[in-house]
């Protein structure tokens, strides 16, 4: 929880800035246009709250030994694979995945085996590879994906190393 404050004061100070600002800059527009933020959020909401429920079920579906042993700090390049390949596979948008990432990540998830997934859930989806076959051509989509499959393990060992500095 204490991870959380800094960023949401933060927050909450550049919306009440921005919330005074409108105000004074645009009589008559606040309440239209903080009405399209409370529309925004209800259509997140479900989602947040599933992924927040998923977060707090993890132990329960997860052992935290299974988690350390398939993508620990201890699984070395085996759990930066793992973490790439559920990376690909995961669908979802940041304030769906992030909760999830951050769950396992508490309960023994080595750093790069979590920046393996997260790389990977950023750059490819599989969802996304008959739209890029469809728009890009089958050729430089091959070519995207073997890049990426090449980079995201280089991504997680980067990131092992500096999580040990």
């Amino acid at each position: 929880m204490a991870k959380m404050f800094v960023p949401t004061v933060v927050m909450l100070a550049l919306a009440t800035g921005l919330v005074i600002f409108v105000h004074y800059r645009q009589p008559g527009q606040l309440v239209p246009l903080l009405g399209n933020g409370g529309v925004l959020l209800l259509q997140i909401l479900p989602l947040l709250i599933a992924a927040c429920a998923i977060v707090g079920l993890i132990p329960a579906i997860i052992p935290k030994d299974a988690i350390s042993s398939w993508v620990g700090e201890g699984a070395g390049l085996k759990g930066i694979l793992i973490g790439s390949a559920a990376g690909g596979l995961m669908p979802g948008p940041p304030y769906a995945v992030f909760p999830i990432v951050s769950g396992i990540y508490g309960q023994g998830a080595g750093i790069g085996a979590m920046v393996a997934f997260l790389t990977s859930w950023s750059t490819w989806q599989l969802a996304r590879v008959p739209v890029a076959v469809a728009l890009l051509g089958p050729q430089l989509t091959i070519v995207w994906i073997a890049s990426i499959i090449l980079l995201i393990p280089i991504a997680g060992l980067i990131a092992s190393f500096l999580g040990r500095i």
